[in-house]
């Protein structure tokens, strides 16, 4: 008859192992479904369309006793009253102003670029 050491012990490297397949298999799926959204991406047309820059945000992550890292978002409304939000470098992040008007140019789910319209009046 096995001992209760050996039976706690055996148990715990099951777990253990366990832990590790999960973490593997969950690292795996997210390379998985990002290799996917790329090659979807590259596939996309690139497409131009006029937009409203509707909201901006920021999420930080990390912190503490790691590097922080900031992301950025916009969300563009489209003349058909559809929303997208796109992820964003910091320098296209701070081009951008809420109520902006414009052409949106998007690949897929990835952001190209935002032309705003500048409306040139003539002054007295």
């Amino acid at each position: 008859m096995p001992s209760l050491f050996l039976v706690a012990f055996v148990l715990v490297l099951v777990l253990v192992i366990a832990g590790f397949v999960t973490v593997f298999v969950s690292i795996g799926r997210q390379a998985a479904r990002a290799r996917a959204e790329r090659r979807a991406n590259l596939a996309a047309p690139v497409t131009t369309s006029p937009a409203t820059v509707t909201s901006r945000r920021t999420e930080v992550t990390g912190g503490g006793e790691s590097r922080a890292v900031t992301t950025y978002h916009a969300t563009f409304e489209f003349p058909d009253g559809t929303r997208r939000e796109f992820t964003l470098t910091g320098e296209q992040y701070a081009q951008l102003a809420e109520g902006d008007r414009g052409l949106l140019t998007t690949q897929g789910t990835w952001f190209q670029s935002f032309r705003r319209d500048r409306m040139i009046q003539d002054r007295p």
